[in-house]
């Protein structure tokens, strides 16, 4: 129920079993009870789910204790092993401004349009590196540095005016370019704890960045890999990029600048992090004292209640969670299938048990695919106020979008888009259109509506 918060996790705790009975909630601030007929799946995250399961008495007993909170179920593990990518922010400018595209109309055009100029790229923003420093597993399989990118546009002003300069009397401000080493795999460790038996008070968290003395080194390592690529012939001749030198608290006044004490000094200062909490309810065996859910995500102890985000994983992936947290979902429905419906029918007419009969998709014959459209129907592009068929080369089969035109597409082009002179020549969005398509229609020698 969206706009509503759950503040326990209902346990039968007089059984052997420890059964879940259901989740109360409150909502408008009503106090609410639902009913669980199987299971509960908590995916609040690294702190909200850790946070749940302290609520409901699913956590460390002395902790419970000291808040008077009826212990359920004694799990040492929860809202420990807290942890998250951690980075620091090195500012460049970019003195070329040649070497870049301003956004003006027909740039936004063009991409609204043909999804193509300097608006349909991110450009050194979707450049990454992920490094193996000499603190990194020996193996070679994870990377335990990454370096990112992020910038151009001038910082934000205080008009809140797309692109504007921060002091608008400062016309001449240069662009800016923000590189970042992100530690990967952090050895520090941090914890969540309850404040109070309150649901609505946030939890306490310590996240004790950067106590191992090894994640402070590998963003020193990852410092040192950046400057060198600021000293590149490409960066300097191209972009003019020039390192904007900043001032991280006294960290210069107590050592000798650029010296690995003046970065252990600036990175401690001013510890960046990301959005990648994870590892509060981490898994593992029933031998691990520290592990909250079994392989099958499972809460170790009770029964009926799985955890399903990012608070599982014992360690961090070399990169975004997020792919992660999908992944973790899609296993986690697969184990309940498995356990309650394993002959559940799937899209392709089989089961768990036989998920690719003999008529599924590795037996299909794409070859004798006369229309791809009819062969996916789902997936057959459609547009508002244009009747089927329209001249629009169907591309490979399940589609969904035109690829790209050919000179039967003007159907659709002029239905979508009518002549410049029906609109206000004022309009700069129809100038610049019309230019473009212009150049577009010569180009591929399509005629526009007059």
């Amino acid at each position: 129920m969206l706009n509503s918060t759950a503040t326990k996790i209902l346990v039968d705790a007089n059984s052997n079993t420890k059964q879940i009975r259901g989740v109360e909630f409150i909502y408008k601030n009503k106090k609410y009870t639902v009913r669980a007929k199987k299971e509960v799946i908590v995916s609040g995250g690294a702190v909200n789910s850790p946070q749940l399961l302290l609520l409901s008495g699913i956590g460390p007993r002395s902790e419970l204790q000291k808040i008077a909170i009826p212990v359920v179920h004694d799990l040492p593990g929860v809202g420990k092993n807290l942890h998250n990518h951690v980075t620091f922010y090195l500012d460049f400018l970019l003195k070329k401004e040649k070497a870049f595209n301003d956004l003006d109309w027909e740039v936004l055009t063009e991409y609204l349009l043909f999804k193509k100029g300097p608006m349909s790229s991110t450009g050194m923003s979707q450049l990454t590196a992920r490094i193996n420093t000499k603190y990194a597993d020996p193996s070679g399989r994870h990377p335990d540095l990454q370096i990112f990118f992020a910038g151009y546009a001038p910082k934000c002003s205080k008009t809140g005016e797309a692109r504007a300069p921060e002091d608008p009397n400062d016309i001449n401000m240069p662009k800016h370019l923000t590189v970042s080493p992100v530690v990967l795999h952090p050895k520090s460790r941090g914890a969540l704890t309850l404040k109070s038996r309150n649901p609505l008070d946030p939890p306490s968290m310590v996240a004790n960045y950067l106590k191992e003395p090894e994640d402070v080194a590998i963003l020193i390592e990852g410092i040192r890999v950046i400057q060198r690529l600021a000293n590149t012939t490409v960066l300097k001749q191209k972009y003019g990029i020039e390192f904007n030198k900043e001032s991280y608290g006294n960290c210069e006044q107590l050592h000798r600048y650029d010296s690995d004490a003046y970065w252990d000094c600036a990175v401690r200062y001013y510890t960046g992090a990301e959005n990648h909490q994870a590892g509060s309810c981490k898994m593992g065996p029933a031998s691990d004292p520290m592990a909250v859910v079994d392989p099958e995500l499972q809460v170790h102890g009770v029964q009926g209640l799985r955890v399903m985000d990012a608070s599982i994983m014992p360690t961090l992936v070399s990169g975004n969670t997020h792919a992660t947290c999908v992944m973790i979902a899609e296993k986690g429905v697969q184990f309940i299938r498995e356990k309650y419906r394993p002959n559940l029918p799937n899209r392709f007419g089989g089961n768990l048990n036989n998920p690719f009969p003999s008529h599924g998709p590795q037996k299909f014959n794409y070859s004798s695919i006369k229309d791809p459209h009819s062969a996916f129907p789902n997936k057959r592009p459609s547009y508002p106020g244009i009747p089927h068929p329209i001249g629009i080369s169907p591309g490979p089969p399940g589609n969904q979008y035109p690829p790209f035109p050919n000179r039967q597409y003007n159907n659709y082009h002029q239905y979508q888009y009518p002549s410049q002179k029906n609109f206000s020549n004022s309009s700069p969005f129809i100038n610049s259109y019309g230019n473009r398509q212009q150049r577009y229609n010569n180009q591929y020698d399509i005629k526009g509506q007059q």
